[in-house]
């Protein structure tokens, strides 16, 4: 809805238009100026005997007003010029003739002065509204070419991103190729195929973070549709699986470095916390804290880590980049039992640029 300053304001603007479009006809100015004098005239003439002495102007100034607003400054001031001449000889006395005298130059002087400011105050007031009308369309124009240049870098971002995941699930494809080919190798296999479900994982991460549909989407949708995507890859059809996320602003590199974190920690659950005895549980949870730093925790109901565990001496690949990971969100990661093993990440969220929340 329109507020009362932007509908007087296109009111304003609208009356403007319609004026300077019936001021480019040939003529037209002084012709309303005519017009508006003509009946000025007469309605002053039929009113005269009901009228008080001392008001030979009081049906001119509409006129001079409408000439000046529908037929610009000049059909103004001939208006202006008319009722002035007609009013000095008709309703000023002596009547019927150009009698001068102080009170009569001075009447003549007021008409002329209000005229004349109200010729000025309209012209000025056209001026103005035509310079905001320029500016009004020239904020348009800009508006639109910045929103044209803003969906065309989106475009080519997103095209980007889309060619760097689809070549990330090239890289996976040749090393399920290479995998095939060194099935002799026990030790080659199990390597290609951590290297081939890590690369094929971060393709999907990209695909999630530069999808332009799961912009709303939430955080706890979003690491649920995560570790489901997973799980199914891994083969793991009976799972309980727990997301609880508080409403958090991330921007997209920490995203990413959260999602390689959490994938790290569910594929070594799938490694070590699955059984056939035990039904596989794993919980993710996302806490902002009090301080405004935000704790991730993944937790699985296995085994959990040997007591003398060290995750800075362990050779095992997972660990390393999850710590790289963490470095990468400036925080801290913490690797610890209860209940099973527990991978804890404590870092400060970014709002800047936010991508999920």
């Amino acid at each position: 809805m329109w507020t009362d300053g932007a509908w007087h304001e296109r009111r304003l603007i609208g009356l403007h238009r319609l004026a300077r479009t019936v001021q480019r006809v040939p003529g037209f100015g002084y012709g309303l100026a005519m017009a508006a004098f003509s009946i000025a005239f007469v309605v002053r003439l039929a009113s005269d005997k009901y009228l008080p002495p001392g008001f030979p102007f009081v049906t001119f100034f509409p006129a001079v007003i409408l000439s000046s607003v529908f037929g610009g400054a000049r059909a103004g001031a001939l208006c202006a010029m008319l009722s002035l001449l007609s009013a000095w000889y008709f309703f000023i006395e002596p009547f019927g003739a150009f009698g001068v005298s102080g009170p009569v130059i001075l009447a003549l002087a007021y008409f002329g002065l209000v005229a004349t400011i109200d010729i000025a105050i309209i012209a000025w007031l056209n001026k103005t509204i035509a310079a905001l009308e320029i500016e009004k369309e020239r904020s348009r124009k800009l508006a639109e070419e910045r929103l044209d240049l803003a969906r065309h870098q989106r475009s080519l971002f997103q095209e980007l991103q889309h060619r760097t995941a689809n070549n990330l699930a090239m890289v996976a494809s040749l090393l399920s190729i290479s995998q095939r080919k060194l099935k002799h190798i026990p030790e080659a296999v199990d390597v290609l195929q951590d290297a081939r479900l890590r690369i094929d994982q971060m393709s999907r991460v990209h695909r999630r973070l530069y999808d332009p549909s799961t912009d709303a989407v939430r955080l706890d949708r979003y690491f649920r549709e995560l570790s489901e995507d997973l799980l199914n890859t891994g083969g793991v059809a009976d799972c309980d699986l727990v997301v609880e996320c508080d409403p958090i602003e991330l921007s997209v590199q920490q995203l990413t470095n959260l999602s390689m974190i959490v994938l790290e920690a569910l594929m070594n659950a799938l490694k070590h916390a699955g059984s056939a005895e035990v039904k596989l549980s794993l919980s993710l949870k996302l806490k902002r804290l009090d301080d405004g730093s935000a704790l991730l925790e993944v937790q699985d109901n296995g085994g959990g880590y040997p007591e003398d565990f060290d995750p800075s001496t362990s050779r095992q690949l997972g660990f390393r980049l999850i710590q790289s990971f963490a470095d990468g969100l400036r925080g801290e990661a913490r690797f610890f039992n209860r209940d099973g093993a527990v991978v804890a990440v404590h870092f400060k969220p970014c709002s800047e640029n936010p991508a999920f929340e």
